[in-house]
């Protein structure tokens, strides 16, 4: 009896680890193809599924994948970074299993999101601003005066003063913008999408 728990305590290790490095592969899948579609930017992907082969062998889905996208250069304005969260995953198992390939084919639900700092939102502008808590003032000689910011239209918009705005670069890893948040040192823009982002379709 000994010897068969112990055999079979060596069957489920394996099957983990095997299931841990194929989760990984595909989390680098995953990653190659979002630095694919926007050159120079560097990705980590999670995937939040265990066990990964079995769920997936059972409904050919994983529950949620997660992208952090830094280095995302040449664009109108410079994020600090990019999030995407995709919740209710549906993968074909057949081209995963037979070509080793990620091919995803819904999403229940899922949110992008942008930061751009403070400065890097200054620049973007032409105008010193200051982020808050909340609040946004654009910053004329030495004077801090209150402002509101809004996207409309996919374009920023900085209304106070006088009439300021940057268009917000459509990217496979941010294929929409419509909410902007206001927090201190950072505007954070984000987007619900219900279609699986580009970046992660297989290419």
């Amino acid at each position: 009896m000994a010897r068969l728990l112990g055999a079979l305590a060596i069957v489920a290790i394996l099957l983990a680890v095997g299931d841990v490095a194929a989760r990984r592969w595909a989390e680098g899948e995953l990653a190659r193809r979002i630095e694919a579609s926007v050159p120079g930017s560097h990705a980590t992907v999670h995937v939040s599924s265990f066990p990964f082969l079995g769920r997936l062998v059972a409904s050919g889905s994983v529950s949620k994948i997660t992208a952090h996208i830094d280095k995302v250069a040449n664009t109108s304005v410079p994020f600090a970074f990019i999030e995407i969260e995709v919740d209710g995953v549906k993968l074909d198992r057949n081209t995963l299993i037979q070509d080793r390939k990620v091919k995803l084919q819904s999403i229940s639900r899922g949110v992008v999101r942008a930061e751009i700092t403070e400065a890097a939102l200054s620049r973007a502008v032409g105008q010193p601003l200051r982020l808050g808590n909340g609040q946004l003032q654009v910053v004329r000689a030495g004077v801090a005066i209150p402002a509101k910011v809004a996207v409309v239209d996919n374009r920023l918009v900085v209304s106070g003063p006088a009439s300021l705005g940057v268009a917000i670069p459509k990217l496979p890893i941010l294929p929409c913008a419509v909410t902007a948040s206001v927090q201190p040192g950072r505007l954070d823009v984000s987007c619900e999408v219900h279609e699986i982002p580009p970046a992660l379709v297989t290419a």
